[in-house]
């Protein structure tokens, strides 16, 4: 993730409230406030989806991910992050950990600290190959209903779809070195509860995060799954609904199509690697799969930041809680939320 100025906008902390944003909202989408969607039943983060309805929508529309051909940094679980060890200070205070119970500790006694971690790579593994029945890092969700209309469509959603990495390896020419340890990003994905169960209803728009800039797509611009460019019965194709995002080479920023920035290139060309579409889903709010869990319990009770890069390490996924915005240093329009409002 790490920090950065989208647009070339002013640094500072986001100034408009939600609620002001979701009243602009309806007014662009030209569309009234949506309806209610179905009951709920078992709601355990008291949003008024259905944790049944959390897990259908975040399947439905979970992105397949491009890895680069020259790609030899993957995501890891925060599990194994715990697992190598360190340590959340803050002032004078310090607390070590070494597994998920005590990582989960110093997090609920340090929330707003820092981290201090192992200084070795840790590359984490390629994704597995569909079917292939390894545990290899989980993509982390959340799904926050939008509380408004766009474009005619109802019921939105907005989906977040997380990975972290252990290390970010960048150096930029001549030679600055921006590697760092220790990063969250993501792809947001706005869908209509109303599509829930059809397999070919694609999603409103999508966000493409990459280093604290995003780009904001709506249906007719991302990408499809590659594998389904033959049609549906192509042989790999899951469904085209799936929004392809291509992560930058030995990093983690994410891009709607190919291409090359000067942190490098994100051309999505490599074959022997699986798109994380079998991978395990970790909700990071209250759901029924996660009741007893100390890994959401550390990742909700952390608020400071990750990683070891003095003055500059990233949030976790939770920090701020506006949906599908994370750590800018420009104050956001609402072309950054909704494909229809860019102007």
């Amino acid at each position: 993730m790490g920090a950065g100025v989208r647009n070339g906008g002013a640094s500072g902390r986001r100034l408009v409230p939600w609620v002001l944003v979701a009243f602009l909202a309806v007014a662009c989408s030209g569309g009234g406030p949506s309806g209610p969607g179905p009951d709920p039943g078992l709601d355990s983060d008291g949003d008024g989806l259905g944790d049944d309805v959390e897990m259908a929508l975040i399947l439905q529309y979970r992105p397949v991910w491009e890895w680069d051909a020259a790609e030899e940094i993957w995501p890891i679980s925060v599990e194994e992050w715990a697992g190598y060890g360190g340590r959340v200070m803050r002032g004078a205070e310090s607390r070590e950990y070494d597994d998920v119970a005590s990582f989960a500790s110093a997090a609920a006694a340090l929330p707003d600290g820092t981290m201090e971690t192992v200084a070795d790579i840790r590359a984490g593994a390629a994704p597995c190959a569909a079917g292939a029945g390894c545990d290899h890092a989980p993509v982390y969700v959340d799904a926050v209903p939008a509380r408004f209309s766009h474009r005619g469509r109802g019921n939105l959603v907005w989906l977040h779809y997380w990975l972290f990495f252990h290390f970010d390896r960048k150096v930029l020419p001549p030679a600055t070195d921006l590697s760092h340890y220790g990063d969250w990003e993501h792809v947001c994905v706005l869908v209509s509860l109303d599509d829930l169960g059809d397999p070919d209803a694609p999603p409103v728009g999508v966000h493409f995060h990459h280093h604290g800039l995003l780009d904001v797509v709506d249906a007719a611009e991302w990408h499809a799954d590659p594998a389904c460019a033959g049609g549906t019965s192509s042989p790999g194709c899951r469904g085209t609904r799936h929004p392809a995002a291509y992560v930058e080479a030995n990093g983690h920023g994410m891009f709607p199509g190919p291409g090359e920035t000067l942190l490098g290139p994100h051309f999505g060309e490599r074959s022997n690697a699986a798109d994380m579409l079998d991978n395990p889903v970790v909700f990071l709010t209250p759901h029924s799969t996660n009741s007893t869990s100390p890994v959401d319990d550390a990742i909700r009770a952390f608020r400071g930041r990750w990683g070891q890069t003095p003055g500059a390490s990233p949030f976790g996924p939770l920090v701020p809680t506006q949906p599908c915005d994370h750590d800018w240093d420009a104050t956001p329009t609402l072309g950054d939320w909704l494909p229809g409002c860019r102007t």
